[in-house]
């Protein structure tokens, strides 16, 4: 944690590689998928599509 202003900000990601990023679960990211988990403030879940029918 990191604190700026008197805010407190939170990095979940630590470095391990020179492209690779570890999350605290334990799964492994990319640096570009850690710039787009910070440029859009966090993981969203996708939106829900309807099934087409045959």
């Amino acid at each position: 944690m990191s604190e700026t202003a008197g805010m407190v900000t939170y990095v979940p990601f630590r470095k391990t590689g020179r492209n690779a990023y570890r999350s605290p679960s334990g799964r492994k990211f990319t640096k570009r998928q850690v710039a787009m988990y910070y440029a859009t403030g966090g993981f969203r879940k996708g939106v829900d599509r309807k099934k087409k029918r045959a």
